[in-house]
């Protein structure tokens, strides 16, 4: 999945691109300076972010949800989203046993033990196949009964 950029044309062009300034030994190379020039790049992983007026909706896969209440997790997800803080990270999520007495599904958590409420969002992170891969994350966290909950509101695929 590379992109492929060609460089070219005028000597201010090369010379901007070199981080050189005008009159700088870089412009009075030649020809050969303005060849096209191909760099490999690999395009970023896109940003996928939850419109905030559904960021807080429960997940509708059953699978995510498991066992547990689709009220409870939609009522915590939007009460963590509303009164929660403001979250980021970057890491790998490990699933859970999603098998809790509060009833909210938590099919995954950080690193770092906060469980991660089942959105639409997760669904995408589900379906997209992240679970495994490290993820630059945003939330909201939120600290109930000695419980961290996160509502994940952006996660973008970290390229290592």
């Amino acid at each position: 999945m590379g992109v492929t950029l060609i460089l070219a044309g005028a000597t201010s062009c090369c010379a901007a691109w070199a981080g050189e300034r005008a009159g700088s030994p870089a412009e009075s190379v030649g020809a050969a300076a303005h060849a096209p020039v191909e760099v490999a790049a690999e395009a970023p992983a896109p940003l996928l972010r939850a419109d905030p007026s559904t960021a807080a909706h429960c997940a509708r896969n059953a699978a995510l949800l498991g066992a547990n209440c689709t009220f409870a997790t939609g009522t915590m997800a939007r009460r963590v989203f509303e009164e929660g803080v403001d979250w980021r990270a970057v890491g790998t999520l490990v699933r859970t046993g999603n098998d809790f007495p509060s009833q909210v599904a938590s099919p995954v958590r950080t690193p770092d033990g906060i469980l991660v409420i089942a959105t639409t969002l997760t669904e995408q992170l589900f379906s997209g196949g992240h679970l495994a891969t490290p993820l630059r994350m945003e939330g909201r966290m939120l600290e109930v009964d000695g419980v961290r909950y996160l509502v994940l509101t952006a996660f973008q695929r970290v390229d290592t």
